[in-house]
Order: structure tokens, then C-alpha cells, then sequence
């Protein structure tokens, strides 16, 4: 039975960072580290096993993401092959004077 691979979407969210350093940019591995969580997530969700990460491919970073900012990740498969899986992940933080989500990185990460 083959799984629909929007069924695997996910997302996680929360407050990244230390309090004592709100307002100073964090280190883009804490926002790698965020997106390759939730790419393994997907990735789980739709085989039912542990996977691995092989490579993150096209990475964008368009804004720096601060300690203290609520960080949004999103994911969803973009693609199913017979030994691994592309994970396309979007970050998002919260601007607080727009009081909307603006996109601050994206990825492609393959699994196996």
C-alpha cells in the first residue's frame, strides 16, 4: 500500500535561542539543526522507519533568525524514489511588527 506523500507533511514551531541573547542573530546551524530535524520527521512519517540525512542541496537563507524569535518549519515530501526521499523544509519567523510568518530559509534535504 503506498502512502500519499502529503500525509507526511509536518511542521514544528518554537521560541529559538537563549533569553539573555534575545535580539542577536542566532547561529545558522541552530536553524540547519531545526530543518534537518524536521526533514527526518517527514521522512519517518511516511516510511515507519529511522532514516538518515545525506545532503541538504539548494540551501537559501534570506534573513537571519535572533534568540527569542518564534521560528516556524515547515515540510513535505517532493519526492519518493525506491531508496531515498526529498524533504523540501521552509523556515519562517514571526515578524512582530507585521504580526505575520516571513520566509527566512529553505532547503531541499535528501534522506535514506
Amino acid at each position: 500500500c503506498e502512502k500519499d506523500p502529503d500525509a507526511s507533511a509536518t511542521f514544528l514551531s518554537e521560541i529559538v535561542g537563549e533569553p539573555a541573547a534575545e535580539g542577536r542573530v542566532m547561529p545558522t546551524g541552530s536553524i540547519l539543526d531545526l530543518m534537518d530535524i524536521l526533514a527526518g520527521r517527514v521522512a519517518f512519517n511516511h516510511v515507519g522507519d529511522i532514516v538518515a540525512t545525506v545532503s541538504f542541496d539548494h540551501v537559501h537563507l534570506r534573513m537571519p533568525v535572533c534568540h527569542m524569535d518564534l521560528v516556524r518549519v515547515e515540510g513535505r515530501l517532493v519526492h519518493v524514489g525506491n531508496s531515498s526521499l526529498v524533504v523540501r523544509v521552509v523556515t519562517f519567523k514571526h515578524d512582530k511588527q507585521t504580526r505575520s510568518f516571513v520566509e527566512t530559509a529553505s532547503s531541499l534535504i535528501t534522506m535514506v
